[in-house]
């Protein structure tokens, strides 16, 4: 029988291992490390939640001179912060120390809390947690997470469940 390039494909077996393979332990992996921020931030907000601000910190007093010029303009570890909001918690949680780039380290976090956030709203469509949002999009992703934070009557309880849900999602994705 003769084809012709009007003919449908045929379908093939790839030979050696599934394409997919890398890409699905790759996007295993994106969310692994999401769920680690995620559930770090969630630790952080239960020992302290915040509104209408970014986070209260204790910091240790400093050694030396040196030190206490050094520590004008840094982030304060995780463990030095006594409250946060939301998303600094997030933040916090995902630069593990120095000055942090929130867009790049906390970036898949946010993407699948504002998912969650969606969802807990009754929102239906499809996730976008597991794909890479420009800088933009998470911009605005976590200023409307932080609005949602800053809601008066917002209770602790509630953004701890937005957490959970969110942790929830990144198990879920990473067995999918």
């Amino acid at each position: 029988m003769a084809h012709t390039l009007l003919d449908p494909p045929r379908p093939t077996r790839p030979s050696g291992p599934d394409p997919r393979g890398p890409a699905d332990a790759h996007r295993r992996h994106r969310f692994e490390q999401a769920r680690a921020v995620l559930e770090d931030a969630r630790s952080l907000i239960e020992r302290g939640w915040l509104q209408h601000g970014w986070y209260l910190a204790e910091r240790p007093p400093p050694r030396s001179l040196l030190s206490r010029l050094r520590q004008v303009d840094s982030t304060p570890r995780i463990d030095d912060v006594r409250q946060a909001c939301l998303v600094a918690a997030v933040a916090l949680a995902a630069h593990g120390g120095g000055r942090p780039d929130v867009l790049a380290d906390a970036g898949p976090a946010v993407d699948v809390l504002w998912d969650a956030l969606w969802e807990h709203r009754g929102q239906d469509g499809p996730a976008v947690g597991g794909r890479a949002a420009a800088p933009a999009v998470r911009v605005a992703r976590m200023r409307e997470l932080v609005r949602w934070n800053d809601v008066a009557g917002r209770t602790h309880d509630e953004v701890l469940g937005l957490l959970d849900r969110a942790i929830s999602r990144c198990i879920l994705a990473a067995v999918a």
